[in-house]
């Protein structure tokens, strides 16, 4: 099974006064990400890994365009036009310069009010179609100049329920440094926040499939990078699960198992 490439981005951009909705969906299933709901500036969040009682709470201080912004600049500081064909292991098929030309398309297409087959893979083939005759260092620019708005955004309480786009950028951000073959150190603030949200979209899928509850043991970081197709079924199987696993794979995945382990180091 191929890991597709992209967790998805929702973002509102204001184009003349007038509010254009950006989302990017190549696998048509995002909807089993929990819903967005408006998060405020410090926001307690209560991480249930079953159904039936809490396991930890934290009180997180989430900006959004904070977080993007930190993604997008981290990015630009890794990558570089000598590096453009490096293959991007967490990505099938797509290089380094794929993964730039992906993430300033969709900024570009926010901008443009390209929303026609937002939510296909043409769309973002299209991307980076479109980005194949600029250099690294020029799509760089180009991203920089496009998510000006968004990050804006996404640091105000209107932005909270567009967070998808903080999601994907920090997946693209650890794919890449797997590429780079260096230790992976997401902002923590992030995978404490992300991590409970992806393991109640869980448990919901859990609850609608009429599975019995389960407690699954794993790491913030391990918890990110599994939901999202960056780990094998035997990675999968590895966490501490309160009951055997198997009944659960197909709901924990959200984009399929990775064919092969990455490797990763999480440095955080």
């Amino acid at each position: 099974m191929t890991v597709p490439p992209d967790v998805g981005v929702h973002i509102p951009v204001p184009v003349d006064g007038v509010r254009q909705i950006m989302s990017h969906d190549p696998m048509q299933n995002l909807n089993r990400l929990v819903k967005p709901r408006p998060i405020p500036e410090f926001r307690c969040v209560v991480l249930r890994v079953s159904p039936g009682g809490p396991r930890y709470s934290v009180a997180v201080p989430v900006d959004l365009g904070q977080l993007y912004r930190q993604g997008r600049l981290r990015i630009t500081d890794l990558v570089s036009d000598q590096e453009g064909d490096r293959p991007v292991a967490a990505t099938p098929l797509w290089t380094v310069h794929d993964v730039v030309a992906h993430m300033a398309g969709v900024m570009e297409d926010a901008r443009t009010r390209n929303m026609e087959g937002v939510t296909t893979d043409p769309w973002t083939a299209a991307q980076i179609a479109r980005g194949r005759s600029k250099s690294v260092s020029e799509l760089l620019d180009q991203w920089a100049r496009d998510a000006v708005g968004p990050e804006a955004i996404l640091s105000t309480p209107e932005g909270a329920p567009y967070s998808r786009a903080v999601v994907d950028v920090m997946t693209h951000l650890a794919d890449l440094l797997t590429a780079f073959g260096r230790p992976v150190d997401l902002p923590l603030e992030f995978l404490s926040w992300t991590t409970p949200q992806l393991i109640e979209a869980f448990n919901q899928e859990v609850t609608s499939r009429g599975l019995q509850p389960v407690e699954v043991d794993a790491p913030d970081f391990e918890v990110f990078r599994g939901r999202l197709g960056r780990r094998t079924e035997a990675e999968v199987r590895s966490f501490g699960w309160s009951a055997n696993p198997e009944p659960y794979l197909d709901t924990w995945f959200i984009f399929g198992r990775a064919e092969a382990t990455l490797g990763e180091i999480c440095a955080s």
